[in-house]
């Protein structure tokens, strides 16, 4: 795939691309590399993306201190312009990449965003169409070309780590987060008791009050404010027209279309290592890939990249049946 990269006059992009950088910049904070190409309710009972194959995206943020990725994520847009789906993957996923096995989070960093597409199209079966990257500043500006984000949270969040020069303070109770407190907010993990698994599911909160205030905020008088703040910060291998066409389908879906799911599997300690992972459910993940993102639940995991050949550990929930849990942006509050 060639890279394309976006220019500040393409003023109507904003429009199409702000909820879908906005996904990608969970926790986010250094580009991917130049040298790439390219309520919850069960799923049975959810979303289907439609009869033709879904425009997939691969979605990544990285951490700038490691160049780990923070974040990553498969978008499956309806061609139809009924639905909408976005897969989170875990950082701590467990993945064969390269002549090793490591977490999914080092995959951008090891081969580049197109070695990342190849390797997910290879391991999940799923034809991926290309990428989208943003950094933590086109976060922080997004959020705040659009006048903020409202939330009510029930709990104080506080977390200080010099080392990442990382402060995290932000109160509870109702209130609109600006650029710097939606990073803190989406970056925080360490008091949670499920950890980033903890962290994801706050992640779905963020993306549905932030759907909110996109819809009720953007119009042809603010465009240009939000492209000129966000477009410096985006690197992307879709064409600009492929953009357009993304965006306007995703901002004209309402909650009851747009979902976010987690990637099936469980938590498990390496008994070597003594590192914490996350191994998928290969039933489970098989299924949801078939049914929304365009899979071949025969195909999927044929060479077992998802799964360590001797750890019983491992194995154990890779053949366990986890089935996919979907979150609707409308159930969200």
């Amino acid at each position: 795939m060639i890279k394309i990269f976006l220019k500040p006059i393409a003023l109507m992009l904003v429009a199409a691309i702000a909820v879908i950088v906005m996904i990608s910049v969970f926790g986010a904070n250094k580009r991917i590399s130049d040298d790439a190409n390219r309520g919850e309710s069960d799923f049975s009972a959810a979303v289907n993306i439609g009869e033709k194959r879904p425009y997939c995206v691969l979605i990544a943020g990285s951490d700038a201190a490691s160049g780990l990725s923070d974040v990553m994520m498969l978008a499956a847009f309806d061609r139809s312009e009924e639905r909408a789906c976005i897969l989170q993957i875990p950082r701590d996923t467990y993945a064969e990449y390269g002549n090793d096995y490591f977490k999914i989070n080092g995959i951008i960093q090891a081969l580049g965003a197109d070695g990342a597409c190849d390797f997910f199209e290879r391991s999940f079966g799923v034809e991926i169409d290309g990428y989208i990257s943003l950094d933590l500043k086109g976060f922080r500006a997004a959020v705040d070309a659009i006048g903020g984000v409202e939330m009510t949270l029930d709990k104080s969040f506080k977390y200080s780590d010099p080392a990442q020069n990382l402060y995290i303070d932000i109160p509870s109770g109702k209130q609109v987060l600006d650029g710097e407190r939606a990073e803190m907010l989406v970056r925080y993990r360490s008091g949670y008791a499920r950890g980033d698994l903890d962290r994801l599911d706050m992640q779905k909160r963020f993306l549905a009050a932030f759907f909110v205030a996109l819809r009720e905020k953007t119009n042809p008088l603010n465009i240009y404010r939000i492209a000129s703040s966000v477009l410096p910060y985006l690197k992307t291998d879709i064409a600009p027209n492929e953009l357009v066409s993304l965006g306007v389908k995703l901002l004209s879906l309402d909650g009851e279309r747009a979902c976010v799911v987690t990637l099936p599997g469980e938590d498990v300690i390496s008994e070597i290592s003594g590192g914490s992972f996350y191994v998928v459910s290969k039933q489970g993940t098989a299924e949801l890939l078939e049914r929304s993102f365009g899979g071949d639940i025969d195909f999927f995991d044929r060479e077992e990249l998802l799964l360590h050949p001797s750890l019983d550990s491992f194995k154990k929930i890779y053949r366990k049946k986890i089935d996919a849990r979907i979150v609707f942006l409308s159930e969200l509050k």
